[in-house]
């Protein structure tokens, strides 16, 4: 019997931990845009050996990721459980027995590199095909049917499907999106339907014109390799496997750069708001002061205004005294006799100096109280303006600080710029034997193949297509789907044909849903007549992207999400013998069945997204 493959858990591991379990049949992940669904299916792709792993902000300040399988002997009720480790910036794999949560404190694993070497038994590759009893087969790679080694990544891309992928019109034969890898594609399809590798296949001798034509381009392929090789010399370069290793050293060392320098740049951002802050109050109180200044000034001009009504006040008061003690006779001042003077119409004088008296009292309060709201005034112009001096002292206190922490993160800035240009020479060097290595493959690649890189895959044969379209007919039904009449394969397109209607004309949502019936469908078949096959599929958005169908469309207008949802989940979970990993924005009506991961943006519902908050 096939061993198969069971994904238990993966996590992203670091500053904190972000992590995933998943059932051992059906697993939906759902919930809105933007919550780290798309991110779930790169990091389940990038463990099993792609390349590099999309960063999003949220994951910054994680270092690892790790993938605990299980790997099942349908025959057997025994099973072998594994933790895979890598780091997030890419590299190796470390491989552990067990179920292994949290980075190892020791390197007792097993150390296994990314990229598959047939020669090498030490790579990941080789690793889960061997576990999978299928290392070693062999997939023809043009139309001279010259071999390759199957690797895992052959089989992961008709495993683990994104929503890109999933909506295009690109046939799913051809899952690796390569254009020179497409016979190698096919002969994997083939690999899968039919458990029959190419290692039997005859290599055919190139014509003379193949012959030239190969020889002009492999000379033009020289040229530039000696171009890229100089390149290489002139940088100092020296294997990709050491620039790897600085790269993957030097990535930790601009991590800790960054955490460095962002802690020192949280306290001087924190200086800085308490500076902008004084700032401010200095304003304000200098605001209130000059406030200050102009109502001291102003009640000062009411006080002397008093000071001068009691002064004027005391010479009436003096005036009617004197008055009072003249005697009768001729004015002194007009000359006036006293029979032409009107004593009778002078008030008492006694009641006149007592108005006059009363007068000043009332005017000497009101002075006094303006001077002591003077003085008031005048204290607390003194206390604002101490304040301003403390507050002074005090931001150019801080300004020093500032200062300080800008001359102790200068070498750490000057040292980052030079981590960041080694990087960058170091990704260019990588980028170089990358270029190198795949003219090579160029040039040892028969050029016949980049004009014929699609010849129909050797013994493909039609009963087993057929039986695969029926397996597809019959998913198709149990989903709901309309207008599902039958199901080919077109052997020119190497696509499916669904109700008379081809995939890639069908609008995305349909493309999609058709995708995802191709690939769930693969896996049935593949189970059921104990074929190769990993044993899981991972499949994101095969539903939310539907659009109502025109009204000719074979498929009518009988298409209901909700429907296809409940019936898509119903007949996934009752797989018992393959995983399914679906991301979905559309959550299950019945979650009885599956195991069910609700992503949302509410922290009172579900769980906030793939990363805590």
């Amino acid at each position: 019997m096939t061993a198969r493959i069971r994904l238990r858990k993966f996590a992203i591991l670091g500053e904190g931990v972000a992590s995933v379990s998943l059932g051992d049949d059906l697993t939906v992940v759902s919930g809105p845009s933007d919550t780290g669904k798309s991110f779930v299916v790169d990091v389940i792709d990038f463990m099993f050996g792609a390349k590099s792993l999309r960063g999003i902000p949220e994951s910054d300040p994680y270092s690892y990721a790790s993938m605990q399988i299980e790997i099942r002997d349908e025959g057997s009720e025994t099973f072998e459980e594994l933790t895979l480790y890598r780091p997030l910036d890419g590299g190796k794999f470390r491989v552990y027995e067990g179920m292994v949560d949290g980075i190892p404190d020791d390197e007792t694993g097993l150390t296994l590199s990314a990229e598959h070497n047939s020669k090498n038994e030490l790579n990941l590759s080789n690793y889960l095909l061997a576990k999978l009893g299928i290392a070693g087969a062999e997939v023809r790679r043009n139309a001279r049917n010259i071999t390759r080694t199957l690797s895992f990544r052959d089989l992961a891309h008709f495993t683990i499907i994104d929503e890109t992928r999933m909506q295009s019109k690109e046939t799913p034969v051809w899952p690796s999106g390569n254009f020179v890898s497409r016979t190698s594609d096919e002969s994997v399809f083939k690999f899968l339907l039919q458990g029959e590798d190419d290692s039997g296949l005859t290599e055919l001798a190139p014509s003379a014109n193949e012959k030239k034509i190969t020889e002009g381009k492999n000379s033009m392929l020289d040229r530039v390799i000696v171009t890229l090789e100089q390149d290489l010399q002139e940088m100092n370069a020296h294997s990709v496997e050491e620039a790897r290793d600085q790269l993957l050293r030097l990535s930790g060392s601009l991590r800790e750069g960054y955490r460095s320098i962002s802690s020192v740049a949280a306290d001087r951002n924190q200086l800085l708001r308490q500076c902008n802050d004084i700032d401010d109050s200095i304003s304000g109180n200098r605001k209130k002061v000059a406030e200050m200044q102009e109502i001291f000034s102003r009640l000062s001009l009411l006080q002397r205004q008093y000071q001068s009504d009691i002064e004027r006040l005391e010479m009436i008061g003096e005036t009617g005294q004197l008055l009072g003690m003249a005697a009768r006779g001729d004015c002194l001042l007009c000359g006036a006799s006293v029979h032409d003077q009107h004593w009778e119409a002078h008030h008492d004088i006694d009641s006149y100096s007592g108005a006059v008296s009363a007068e000043i009292a009332k005017t000497t309060t009101l002075s006094n109280e303006l001077k002591s709201t003077l003085n008031e005034i005048r204290r607390e112009a003194r206390l604002i303006s101490t304040s301003i001096n403390d507050e002074s002292r005090e931001k150019a206190r801080i300004l020093n600080l500032i200062s300080t922490f800008d001359d102790l993160t200068l070498p750490m800035r000057d040292e980052l710029n030079e981590l960041i240009s080694t990087k960058t020479r170091l990704e260019r060097i990588i980028n170089i034997y990358e270029q190198v290595s795949k003219i090579e493959v160029l040039r040892r690649e028969n050029e016949s193949s980049q004009r014929n890189p699609s010849g129909p895959a050797q013994g493909l044969a039609a009963v087993a297509v057929d039986e695969f379209c029926e397996v597809i007919k019959e998913t198709l039904h149990e989903w709901g789907v309309a207008g599902v009449s039958s199901v080919r394969y077109d052997f020119t397109s190497r696509d499916i044909v669904v109700g008379g209607k081809a995939r890639a004309t069908s609008g995305k949502g349909m493309r999609a849903l058709l995708h995802a019936a191709f690939s769930v469908s693969l896996a049935r078949y593949c189970v059921e007549r104990d074929l190769p096959h990993t044993g899981f599929v991972v499949v994101d958005s095969p539903l939310v992207t539907y659009r109502e169908p025109d009204g000719d469309s074979p498929f009518g207008d009988e298409y209901d999400p909700n429907f296809i949802s409940e019936r898509f989940y119903s007949s996934l979970s009752r797989w018992d013998n393959i995983q399914f990993i679906v991301m979905e924005n559309i959550d299950p009506i019945d979650d009885s069945k599956l195991e069910w991961i609700r992503l949302t943006k509410n922290e009172k519902l579900g769980r906030y997204g793939f990363f805590p908050g």
